[in-house]
């Protein structure tokens, strides 16, 4: 009730202003729902401190009439850090090298549907994930808080079609090493690149 009223809020001014159809508003959150506060996160596994689909993957919307396409739905992952691209891309300014994010204005005007982007990573220091395409590899080498979670977290290391199952109730890790061996690689090189920065 209070995000509808404080973004009504907001948009109201954009409009008392005369400037609503020419900016873009952005809205997304950094998690999914804490269980602890009772938050339902769909058939996603987890919450707010895991990395499984239902502390990661959230809906991001935008509003930029001038712009965007009404009611278009992109299915590709996004993540908040392509949001200063895309505001950059929106500006007119450059964009600066060495960025994780990317420019995702194709998707959001329904040019595109696809984002063409490099695999994304995630390290709590006690978990580690890469998501690329369809698959997810996830190791988990220390249980976190269970207390926060309230989610059987076992240690060890899970592989998951998210196509097939973005729920995360079938580890494919034994059916498919390759798969899961090429990805453990890429999670080492992302991780050793972030320690050399």
């Amino acid at each position: 009730f209070y995000l509808d009223r404080e973004i009504g809020r907001v948009m109201d001014e954009l409009k008392a202003l005369g400037i609503d159809k020419n900016t873009a508003v952005f809205l997304v959150s950094d998690n999914g729902g804490s269980l602890v506060t009772y938050a339902r996160n769909g058939i996603y596994k987890g919450g707010k401190y895991t990395l499984f689909e239902g502390g990661t993957r959230v809906p991001m919307m935008a509003n930029f009439p001038k712009k965007y396409s009404k009611g278009a739905v992109v299915a590709a992952p996004a993540s908040t850090m392509d949001l200063f691209p895309t505001i950059c891309a929106l500006a007119g300014a450059p964009v600066p090298e060495r960025l994780d994010g990317v420019d995702v204005t194709a998707q959001l005007t329904g040019e595109k549907a696809e984002i063409k982007r490099s695999p994304l990573f995630w390290d709590t220091k006690r978990e580690w994930a890469i998501r690329k395409g369809k698959w997810k590899l996830l190791v988990t080498k220390q249980v976190p808080n269970a207390k926060l979670q309230i989610t059987d977290t076992p240690k060890g290391t899970f592989l998951y079609d998210l196509e097939k199952d973005p729920g995360e109730t079938t580890n494919l890790y034994s059916q498919y090493p390759e798969v899961a061996g090429g990805l453990a690689s890429e999670l080492e090189t992302w991780k050793a690149a972030v320690r050399q920065d």
